[in-house]
């Protein structure tokens, strides 16, 4: 399965807090069936499920994710899927905020 990630980009958060989803698409391409333990993510401004805990061989799953980005900076959070008899999945979501300001000047005459 390996590791994937996502990069959601750039977005404007202002005073509040955005909220961002994505959806992995993830295939399972063994000759067993993946059973699905758990999901876990590395903040609690993150949630991550499941389309299925028990995925047969060479069938597709979705996990679907959010994350909750305010303030400026960058936050990268990561999933786990923990995974009976095999490897933890690892997927990951990286988002960049950037603050809002009350009025923006592009040129050097404001005009109000």
């Amino acid at each position: 399965m390996g590791s994937h990630s996502a990069d959601l980009g750039q977005h404007m958060v202002g005073d509040g807090e955005i909220e961002l989803e994505h959806t992995f698409q993830l295939f399972n391409r063994s000759s067993r069936n993946l059973r699905i333990a758990k999901v876990a993510t590395t903040c609690g401004c993150s949630l991550a499920e499941v389309s299925s805990n028990n995925i047969p061989p060479e069938a597709s799953f979705e996990v679907r994710a959010k994350l909750k980005l305010s303030g400026a900076g960058q936050r990268t959070v990561q999933v786990h899927l923990i995974c009976e008899d095999r490897e933890p999945i690892l997927l990951s979501m990286a988002a960049t905020g950037q603050v809002t300001k009350d009025f923006f000047a592009s040129n050097s005459t404001l005009l109000l």
